[in-house]
């Protein structure tokens, strides 16, 4: 399995349950692709950059198709904590005092 930051249920579809803002409107009805699909761009990721790109590709009037594991919004995007990095307050010890 590969390193990820976070214990492996932060990835799961049930790492939503209890979450407010998943209680606050419906999920958009997104079901898995069947079979074969053409596009001009494929956008991997649904989060606020994928879909951004891939909104801005199709004003432009390619053809795109989006892809995620899960819905949109689903990952970070949609659970934004306001954190910068991870392991950001331990700091690298090249920052001055007066900058810490």
């Amino acid at each position: 399995m590969p390193r990820v930051p976070y214990e492996a249920a932060a990835y799961g579809a049930g790492s939503l349950e209890g979450c407010y803002w998943a209680t606050t409107c419906d999920a958009p009805d997104c079901p898995p692709l069947e079979g074969d699909a053409t596009a001009e761009v494929a956008v991997i990721g649904a989060g606020f950059t994928g879909l951004s790109a891939a909104l801005h590709l199709a004003r432009a009037g390619m053809e795109v198709a989006v892809f995620d594991r899960h819905g949109p919004g689903w990952g970070a995007s949609g659970r934004n904590g306001g954190f910068a990095c991870i392991g950001g307050r331990h700091g690298t010890g090249r920052a001055g005092p007066r900058h810490r």
